[in-house]
């Protein structure tokens, strides 16, 4: 039935932590619904090999996946067009290893800054896959790292919405808009959604 539908073939570099690029994209679906989102950016904070900021970018792109069925000799129309839903006025991964995803960054615009100190400037909306502590060790405690992520996020007047993962077990104590659990590397994380009000 052809490669598994996590592997598009188009990341050339992967991080230590990469997310699956179907889970990406199921992650941005329930973010952003189908709205138009012309007036504002898209930011991932912490891109990592940049695969959020490549799933939405190519989201529903012509000639950009292959699909198995193409090859079925009964399937006469070979065509499909979709369109993408969201129209952002732009990509933007930030990361703070330069070196990370050279390959990666022909979809998005990369900035080489550190997620503490990098100021949302545009009105934006923002998707990150934060360290765990597992395989990138994390300067506080995990709790405390999540508490200062989130209230940093929060703390952002550019910020309409934001999707954060996050292990499951430090989930609990925080009031977001709309939650999903599932396996990430072996672990059992929230990806925790919070907007505006």
């Amino acid at each position: 039935s052809g490669e598994s539908l996590h592997k598009r073939g188009n990341l050339e570099f992967l991080g230590h932590a990469k997310i699956r690029e179907n889970i990406a994209s199921l992650l941005l679906i329930r973010l952003l619904g189908l709205e138009d989102h012309s007036t504002f950016q898209l930011i991932d904070p912490m891109c990592g090999s940049g695969t959020f900021l490549k799933e939405a970018s190519n989201f529903h792109r012509p000639n950009e996946r292959s699909f198995s069925y193409l090859n079925w000799k009964n399937i006469t129309d070979k065509s499909y067009s979709f369109t993408n839903p969201w129209n952002f006025k732009g990509h933007i991964g930030v990361d703070l290893n330069e070196k990370l995803n050279p390959k990666n960054k022909q979809t998005y615009d990369f900035i080489n800054d550190n997620f503490f100190n990098f100021e949302f400037k545009n009105p934006c909306i923002v998707i990150l896959n934060p360290p765990y502590g597992k395989r990138i060790k994390l300067p506080t405690s995990p709790q405390a790292y999540f508490d200062t992520v989130i209230r940093r996020l929060k703390d952002q007047k550019n910020i309409y919405k934001f999707g954060i993962i996050i292990p499951a077990q430090y989930a609990k104590d925080y009031s977001q808009k709309t939650s999903l659990s599932f396996n990430q590397n072996g672990i059992k994380v929230k990806y925790l959604t919070f907007a505006r009000k």
